[in-house]
């Protein structure tokens, strides 16, 4: 697996709590589920995975995930 690390400069932080601690957002793309996790600090935690019916679907559920963690990279798993 390759990772792809993004600087995310246009998502506006939603959940202020994490607002200074939340570095990193990860996702692993898959053919069924996308896979999100939150590092906080040294922690990651995994969240509840998107379900991927069509991309434009998978798209806008990503989105709204990073939108609402407000991270400030996001980190890729790309298959090789």
């Amino acid at each position: 697996m390759v990772l792809i690390c993004l600087q995310i400069t246009k998502i506006r932080r939603k959940n202020q709590n994490l607002k200074d601690e939340n570095e990193h957002n990860g996702i692993d793309v898959g053919l069924k589920r996308i896979g999100v996790a939150l590092a906080v600090g040294q922690t990651v935690m995994p969240q509840t995975p998107v379900l991927r019916k069509n991309r434009n679907q998978a798209a806008r559920d990503v989105s709204a995930v990073l939108r609402e963690y407000g991270a400030k990279k996001l980190v890729v798993g790309v298959p090789l």
